[in-house]
């Protein structure tokens, strides 16, 4: 598996395929294996492969945020985005803190066209990336569309975070 990565990551994709079959077949019953391969041959162009691993990997640890949030996106990438937002914000419970995580949840809320909470989402990711000028233009934005008090008090949340995370920025 670690061949795989590597051969992934120098873009050798024949060396890499051939590795992770490799990894597979040695241990065919290995999450981790199985979301690496997945994460591999997804992004790499063979999605169906890549794909069914992914969901394979989840389904045998519900626990590998890798592998959900890796999931997600897949999901997302074949229109079901309902799915997709569902596995994200399972992956956002369990590392809250993640910026990654959050533009994807930004994109999968922006693409139902749910805008405050895709901005809220882009605020937090900015949050996570101590990205000022991104929490700024997206926090408006999100306080422009706030329309009820749930979401006023989402604001609030955010804004007590920021204030508290952006003392340590300077």
């Amino acid at each position: 598996m670690g061949m795989g990565i590597l051969s992934s990551r120098r873009n050798q994709i024949t060396g890499a395929t051939q590795y992770f079959d490799q990894a597979l077949s040695c241990a065919p019953n290995d999450g981790i294996i199985i979301r690496e391969a997945g994460r591999f041959h997804y992004t790499k162009g063979n999605r169906g492969k890549g794909f069914d691993l992914l969901r394979r990997a989840v389904q045998m640890n519900f626990n590998d945020v890798l592998a959900m949030y890796h999931y997600a996106r897949a999901l997302n990438d074949m229109g079901r985005n309902e799915e997709a937002i569902d596995y994200a914000r399972r992956v956002s419970l369990k590392v809250p803190d993640d910026a990654e995580v959050h533009d994807l949840l930004a994109r999968l809320y922006g693409a139902r066209k749910q805008l405050f909470l895709a901005h809220l989402h882009l605020a937090y990711s900015g949050l996570y990336d101590n990205n000022e000028r991104k929490v700024k233009q997206n926090l408006d934005k999100a306080k422009n569309l706030s329309k009820n008090n749930t979401q006023k008090i989402q604001i609030e949340r955010f804004e007590s975070q920021f204030k508290e995370r952006k003392q340590y920025w300077k």
